[in-house]
């Protein structure tokens, strides 16, 4: 069962994004999210949360340690379980990491808002060399 905040385009593991003239790069991403409440009590169970609205957020994290590069940003919702970002200007430099999460309504405290992950990010120049 999916549950949280999933990314399922836009940006992959160990990509690099051109820079532009600026030192930055526009970097877009989307995916999906599913509204799960955990029971709390044993044997423990998902089951789906089918109303409530819904704030998925983003953000560039440096690989190493964490620090915002572009802090949290809201994600754009729509009603069809989807959401999608645009970070406008990730400066040059890397690693990076971008970072999801949910919260919805109705949210206990203790049920799912995980969020996915993408990592070793970069900004910078993109090379070809063929042969």
């Amino acid at each position: 069962m999916d549950f949280g905040v999933t990314i399922t385009g836009g940006v992959s593991p160990w990509q690099i994004f051109q820079q532009n003239e600026q030192g930055t790069a526009s970097i877009r991403l989307y995916g999906k999210f599913h509204r799960i409440h955990l029971s709390q009590e044993l044997p423990l169970v998902f089951t789906p949360v089918d109303q409530g609205a819904v704030t998925v957020k983003a953000r560039v994290a440096l690989e190493s340690s964490g620090e915002n590069i572009v802090p949290w940003i809201l994600c754009e919702v729509r009603s069809s379980e989807e959401w999608e970002v645009t970070f406008p200007a990730v400066p040059a430099g890397g690693p990076y990491r971008i970072e999801t999460y949910m919260e919805y309504e109705g949210w206990d405290g203790l049920s799912c808002t995980r969020g996915d992950m993408v990592h070793h990010i970069g900004v910078g120049d993109v090379f070809v060399i063929a042969g």
